[in-house]
């Protein structure tokens, strides 16, 4: 027995990590599951074979997913789950809540996993300390310790103190409400409203792209460290390649797709291009100042114009400026 008890969510799995049109895969025992990896997934991948990995379950969406931490020497097939035994909607979950925010920015609270429990005891928030195998794509519990009463849980970020500095605990002020009044995940979900991000990319160069099996074109677009994975049919690509314009500005646009470990993915993306126009090079009268469709200015002393001689008339719309005017 443990005598301090943390949070926890953790499990040793053994499968194939797969690309697939449909994002990361992970392929255990024939069935995929959603995946998500780190930074340093690619230094112990080795592409098409089985190997056996330390993964943290989440769901999402529904569906079981794994987050690959690193790779396992020697496949464990368990998990661990340590966290409250809650109910949502009447139905029964795990709830795992963080032990500690890494910063003040940190706004993930809790996470939360669906498990096949026989003779599970009554859903109303107490803390055990869980192992799991993975069964038919579930979670099965196979053994259990509890209950304990619920752990800490984090609210709100406290720095680390300065060396010779005691942390201070937080007082009873009227501030403590408002660290408790941060909304859940779940409450954010209720209050969202749904809507369609409509994003739009603006580029002048042909991108680095590459064929994917399924005959998609894959290239990335970048605005700072947010880098934005595109896949459109190569139809719609050779509009960006084949446009034959010299200057030329393309738009891609799509809805925001799935998140990347470095971003995220652009859906139902599609391109246009246009040409640019060169513009007018500037006149040279007065050193470019004065542009070639500026008109001369008349001259105070022109002539006017003639009178109409005998058994003439005057065309129509014109002025007789000699009417009433004696030459010499």
């Amino acid at each position: 027995m443990n005598d301090v008890r943390l949070y926890k969510a953790v499990g040793w799995v053994s499968g194939i990590f797969e690309r697939t049109p449909d994002g990361f895969m992970l392929n255990i025992e024939g069935q995929n599951f959603p995946a998500r990896i780190t930074s340093r997934f690619w230094k112990f991948h080795r592409p098409g074979e089985t190997q056996c990995f330390c993964v943290y379950p989440s769901e999402e969406k529904g569906k079981l997913t794994f987050t690959i931490l690193r790779e396992a020497k020697e496949p464990k097939a368990e998990f661990v789950l340590n966290g409250c035994w809650e109910s949502f909607k009447g139905k029964p979950l795990v709830k795992i809540y963080r032990n500690q925010l890494v910063d003040a920015k940190d706004r993930h609270l809790f996470s939360y996993l669906y498990v096949d429990w026989e003779n599970a005891p009554k859903a109303n928030g107490q803390f055990w300390e869980l192992k799991a195998k993975l069964d038919g794509g579930k979670l099965v519990i196979v053994e259990a310790e509890g209950p304990y009463p619920a752990p800490p849980k984090a609210t709100r970020f406290i720095p680390n103190p300065a060396p010779g500095e005691e942390q201070q605990p937080p007082s009873d002020s009227p501030k403590t409400e408002i660290t408790e009044s941060i909304f859940s995940l779940e409450k954010m979900r209720k209050m969202a409203v749904p809507v369609k991000i409509q994003i739009t990319c603006k580029l002048s160069v042909v991108p680095s792209h590459r064929v994917l099996e399924s005959k998609q074109v894959e290239f990335y677009l970048t605005e700072g460290e947010r880098i934005i994975t595109v896949k459109m049919s190569n139809k719609q690509f050779k509009k960006l390649r084949e446009h034959g314009f010299d200057q030329w500005t393309a738009i891609v646009s799509g809805s925001m797709g799935p998140a990347t470990e470095a971003g995220f993915e652009l859906s139902e993306a599609s391109v246009q291009v246009f040409q640019k126009k060169a513009k007018d090079a500037p006149s040279a009268v007065d050193g470019g100042e004065t542009k070639s469709s500026d008109k001369p200015v008349s001259s105070e002393k022109a002539m006017p114009d003639a009178q109409p001689g005998p058994g003439e008339q005057m065309k129509p719309g014109k002025k007789n400026l000699m009417a009433g005017v004696k030459i010499g």
